[in-house]
């Protein structure tokens, strides 16, 4: 009982972490509205936290650790009799890293082994279009898994039924804004002629064997 506690104490300590930097990553998509140069300085304070070392071993921490909780859990249970909430929380939970991972890489792992600037206008260069669906995907699954577990964590707090519908709104609003600042400055970045790809073909090679490794390695 006290190990399961703990766990579940863990799991939503790790899933908030992971929700704030969502979150605020979303919110720095959705300044695409505004302009590129808009969402490149907010994104310079954000990474100068999330980059930081501190920053990068919370993180990271608490992405593997929420994983394998509930990865876990899910290898745990005795009954498929789930809610519909439960369900979409779990199926949602199950496929996120599956899209996650190759993000990541993408993006992290080529700024740091091979010095890519991956700033906005590399990411949206890369991206737009023809990654559009999967970030669409990739933002729906991890926004709606992490409002349903924050939901979860605040249910029972007296102050969270009267701040529920502001909740709500914010939960509506901020993926919408996101992937609109995303489709907008991913418009506006593909206009730019002289961006050439900074990686070359043994890199780009590297990084989509650590993709596919990645992928087969959590199936």
């Amino acid at each position: 009982m006290i190990a399961t506690l703990s766990s579940q104490r863990l799991r939503a300590v790790t899933g908030s972490i992971l929700f704030a930097f969502a979150a605020t990553h979303l919110l720095n998509h959705a300044l695409g509205l505004v302009s590129v140069d808009a969402m490149e300085d907010v994104r310079a304070w954000r990474v100068a936290v999330t980059r930081s070392l501190p920053g990068t071993v919370i993180l990271a921490s608490a992405l593997v650790v929420h994983i394998v909780l509930g990865l876990t859990k899910f290898s745990q249970r005795r009954t498929w009799r789930l809610s519909s909430v439960e369900l979409v929380q779990l199926a949602f939970g199950v496929t996120i890293p599956l899209l996650l991972f190759k993000h990541i890489i993408g993006m992290r792992f080529a700024h740091e082994m091979f010095g890519v600037n991956d700033n906005y206008i590399h990411a949206l260069h890369v991206l737009w279009p023809g990654f559009a669906y999967t970030q669409l995907a990739l933002i729906a699954l991890v926004w709606l898994h992490g409002c349903i577990g924050i939901h979860h964590l605040l249910q029972l707090k007296p102050w969270y039924r009267r701040f529920r519908p502001v909740a709500f709104g914010a939960a509506i609003l901020i993926p919408v804004l996101a992937y609109a600042g995303f489709a907008v400055a991913g418009r506006e970045v593909r206009l730019i002629q002289d961006w050439q790809q900074p990686l070359n073909d043994r890199q780009y090679g590297q990084l989509l064997e650590m993709m596919n490794s990645s992928w087969w390695a959590y199936v």
